[in-house]
């Protein structure tokens, strides 16, 4: 894929999300890991690992925004392909997201998170 299309591709995906309260996703920065008291620490700390290895990798990405298909809150979404993350510290949790197209990094493993980004790294 070329930088054009890179661009288009992120451009395209980021359009799906708006911000918690209203504004269109755009608008607010990407690649920025927006954090929330009412998560653990662990959870954050995931969501910051996860944002600095696709960094490192040159993806880009957007945290803690609304879908508009569904108005359901994601962690972080990859803009480079599209796929949802979501980090959880228990099953119990874990289980919304059973039918769902998301990558789900199970906290409770304590494996690393680059574990459950192979297919995305490369």
């Amino acid at each position: 894929m070329n930088n054009k299309e890179l661009f288009e591709q992120r451009k395209r995906v980021m359009k799906k999300y708006h911000c918690p309260g209203g504004q269109n996703y755009i608008k607010r920065a990407k690649n920025a890991v927006f954090i929330s008291s009412a998560n653990t620490l662990q959870h954050e700390m995931a969501k910051l690992e996860t944002g600095w290895l696709l960094k490192k990798e040159g993806m880009d990405f957007i945290t803690e925004c609304v879908s508009n298909k569904d108005n359901r809150r994601v962690d972080l979404v990859i803009l480079d392909t599209g796929d949802e993350v979501e980090f959880e510290t228990t099953k119990a949790r874990a289980a919304r997201f059973k039918d769902m197209e998301v990558i789900l990094v199970k906290l409770w493993e304590k494996k690393p998170v680059k574990n459950y980004l192979k297919d995305v790294l490369g």
